[in-house]
């Protein structure tokens, strides 16, 4: 786990917490299966288990969703 620190928009507060870091190269990615108001979404495989990627549209959607209290993974 690392720690993390986030603020990419101002009216935000900043959020501190710890994350896993998954190492791009790990992902083996695969088609796209669409798209949202938040982002893209491909299918992707991670350690040979398959799981959905979301690459959001910006920094600060990643922010909302950290503030949120959701789980999500995130990637860069």
């Amino acid at each position: 786990m690392h720690s993390a620190h986030f603020s990419a928009d101002a009216s935000l507060p900043p959020v501190q917490m710890s994350v896993e870091l998954i190492p791009y190269e790990e992902l083996k990615w695969g088609r796209f299966l669409g798209r949202g108001a938040e982002g893209a979404v491909y299918a992707a495989w991670y350690l040979e288990t398959p799981v959905a990627v979301k690459r959001p549209e910006s920094k600060v959607e990643v922010e909302m969703n950290l503030h949120s209290g959701t789980p999500c993974h995130v990637m860069q």
